[in-house]
């Protein structure tokens, strides 16, 4: 062996031993020291990757001459790496308007660059907006009840809607927002959705403290619910639609007749207190009502042509809905609305005014999004993502619920079929009676051949002799 090679190995060897030791110094290192160094080291990338992100944005910006006469343009601040991508606040530079960033040929330019799903939230008054960039999918959950952290389940009075885009749950409270619409087109997932709420409603609440209401007229998804405890009514046409709603209607009357001597002395102001002090007034406790419409423009009047008689009915329904929907909040009674547009001739105005959550799954054109949400993301949803509106935006996905979940749950809530007693429909509604709009018709009428009798005859016409009367209808004639 020459010297040369004697060399090489020597150096060899050196290399080898230092490395060893190397592995064997962070062997012997302290866990806590290893979680500190990592730590270092992910919040270094962390940093490397938030550059890189600011970087792309103020490229794209130029590239999209995005910028005033000082060179300024939209900046970032605040942001924050989250498992899904970022999250930041948008501000604004003199000069310029959040609307450039929020039309839908910006919002595709942004997420085809950036390689992400754009979605704002505006806040004018703070001169800023609120943005999440969505690089990765929301991740899919099976639905489970839901019970937090200290073991307790959800109110008669909140919904649990879906997962938010960081994988935590989304609650929608009746009490502060009530009334929802659930909209977006067919096979998106707004039955799914419906059933989640349902179907954690049931499980978390006795049928004592919870009814169920359900009007389903096109389909017949919601038929699971029928012999469930907590559903009192499961109306599969117009008929019986208008007899629950003319129930519900009576229960408003009702429970306002009891909480209005108890407002008056400031006792309480709505069901939630009155649930606290309904035994000391020899009262019974109020249950938390929903009312559960799937495809409400199945409801609407201008629906059934020229059908005079089910238009009746479906106008009459339509009033009952405004007072359910009026006054039902503090009476403990909430409509959950489910359709595919919440235009003017699918569901009347003041229903869609008075609903304050606001649940919008993709549409098929920027019309139906801005109706929905006053903006146009509801456009670029993926099936089974949704945008929650009440005071703010909320982008999420509704939780995998299949049948066979759904019959799990509610098993022990069922009724055999020897006990199960069904709504009785024909108590609240009458065939043979007049709808409003014809005893209005027949009164109307009635009203116009007494005046043309009187302008005829005069007034007190049992004193005016047949000879008279004769004559006066002689000389009409003439």
């Amino acid at each position: 062996m020459n010297k040369k090679t004697k060399l090489i190995n020597k150096i060899k060897s050196t290399k080898l031993n230092k490395f060893r030791n190397k592995i064997k110094v962070k062997m012997k290192q302290k866990p806590e020291a290893k979680l500190l160094q990592d730590a270092k080291n992910n919040k270094a990338q962390e940093t490397k990757d938030i550059n890189k992100f600011i970087y792309d944005w103020i490229k794209l910006m130029a590239f999209c001459h995005l910028d005033n006469d000082l060179d300024e343009t939209f900046s970032l601040t605040e942001i924050k790496k989250t498992t899904y991508g970022y999250s930041c606040n948008i501000n604004i530079a003199d000069g310029l308007s959040f609307s450039s960033l929020e039309i839908t040929e910006m919002i595709s330019t942004i997420e085809s660059n950036m390689g992400c799903k754009f979605i704002t939230t505006a806040f004018p008054k703070l001169k800023h907006l609120k943005a999440e960039f969505i690089f990765s999918d929301i991740p899919s959950i099976d639905f489970e009840p839901f019970i937090d952290d200290k073991g307790k389940k959800l109110a008669p009075y909140d919904l649990y809607i879906g997962t938010s885009i960081d994988g935590t749950p989304i609650i929608a409270s009746m009490l502060k927002y009530p009334h929802c619409i659930v909209q977006g087109a067919t096979n998106m997932g707004k039955t799914k959705l419906i059933d989640s709420i349902c179907t954690n409603l049931i499980v978390s609440n006795s049928p004592a403290d919870l009814s169920l209401y359900f009007i389903q007229v096109d389909k017949s998804d919601q038929i699971i619910y029928r012999k469930c405890k907590h559903t009192r009514a499961y109306a599969d046409d117009i008929y019986k639609a208008l007899s629950v709603t003319n129930y519900l209607k009576a229960i408003v009357e009702a429970r306002d007749k009891v909480l209005r001597p108890l407002i008056e002395d400031g006792v309480c102001e709505n069901i939630q207190a009155f649930n606290k002090v309904y035994k000391q007034y020899k009262q019974n406790k109020f249950s938390y009502i929903y009312l559960i419409i799937d495809e409400y423009s199945s409801l609407m009047p201008n629906s059934e042509g020229g059908n005079k008689e089910k238009k009746a009915i479906k106008t009459e329904i339509q009033e009952n809905m405004e007072r359910l929907i009026q006054i039902g909040r503090y009476v403990g009674i909430f409509v959950i609305v489910g359709l595919q547009r919440s235009t003017v001739d699918k569901l009347p105005s003041f229903i869609k005014s008075m609903c304050n959550t606001v649940i919008t799954f993709k549409v098929n054109n920027i019309k139906s999004s801005q109706v929905a949400i006053d903006s146009n993301e509801a456009v670029e949803l993926l099936p089974r993502e949704f945008i929650v509106k009440t005071n703010t935006q909320v982008f999420g996905k509704t939780t995998t619920i299949y049948p066979s979940t759904i019959l799990k749950c509610i098993e022990p809530y069922k009724w055999e079929n020897s006990q199960y007693t069904d709504f009785n429909y024909l108590s609240w509604y009458d065939p043979s009676a007049e709808t409003p709009k014809e005893k209005k018709r027949k009164e109307t009428k009635e009203s116009k051949n007494k005046k043309r009798k009187e302008a005829r005859y005069g007034k007190d016409d049992s004193k005016v002799t047949q000879n008279e009367i004769e004559q006066l209808k002689l000389n009409n004639r003439r």
